[in-house]
């Protein structure tokens, strides 16, 4: 979740590039949610499981240190490998602008978001953003009811 002062990190592999990204795990609508604009490709949509082909969408800033001037729409990107947690090839299927992720000081560093549904290690946990115009209340009922269902 952002500004909450976390977040997973990664050495990735980009072509014959090396380093550390900050990396998460979000659902289909996050950026919309998040007011993120995509600035190239695509958002992820209900057909990137975990038997599909891994995607990611990055930011500027890990364009420019790892791709440069190379188009990043269908580039890989691999993971390196840590404990229960294999090292894992990724497609680049979008580019969202340079946004705080962990606080508002720091530089934005390099960072992959991969959909949800294809987190290596699935676990009985949530964390939900929700952005709407109704008052909390009016809503809570419905919220009550979207969670029960994903149980």
């Amino acid at each position: 979740m952002p500004l909450v002062g976390g977040s997973w990190g990664h050495d990735v592999h980009v072509g014959s590039n090396e380093g550390p990204s900050k990396f998460t795990w979000v659902s289909p609508g996050y950026f919309e949610t998040m007011r993120i604009p995509l600035i190239m490709g695509r958002d992820f949509n209900p057909s990137d499981t975990i038997g599909s082909l891994r995607v990611a969408v990055v930011n500027e800033m890990f364009v420019r240190r790892y791709l440069g001037r190379i188009n990043p729409l269908g580039q890989t990107v691999r993971t390196g490998q840590e404990p229960d947690y294999p090292s894992t090839v990724y497609q680049i299927v979008g580019v969202i602008p340079d946004t705080k992720y962990n606080n508002l000081r720091d530089a934005t560093p390099p960072m992959a978001f991969a959909p949800a549904s294809q987190f290596p290690a699935p676990g009985p946990w949530i964390v939900m953003l929700i952005h709407s115009h109704e008052e909390p209340a009016a809503m809570l009922g419905e919220l009550k009811g979207a969670v029960a269902f994903c149980r």
